[in-house]
């Protein structure tokens, strides 16, 4: 796959919970386990990283907008 597809936060959480989920369950294999565990590791990571961009997008705007107080 040599294009990312875009995927929302709330994809991405729904996906995290998803692979939580499926590690808590005890009828799985080691290899199954750490195979979800690794998938969630990168949706845990995708979160944080859409988190960041939010984060500095609404600094960006509150940036912009800031104006001087008259005092």
């Amino acid at each position: 796959m040599t294009e990312k597809k875009k995927i929302t936060f709330e994809e991405a959480y729904s996906k995290l919970e998803e692979c939580s989920r499926t590690v808590s369950r005890e009828s799985m294999t080691l290899d199954e386990t750490i195979g979800a565990f690794e998938e969630g590791v990168k949706y845990y990571n995708l979160c944080a990283e859409l988190l960041d961009s939010a984060e500095q997008r609404i600094m960006r705007i509150d940036k912009e907008t800031e104006e001087p107080l008259d005092v």
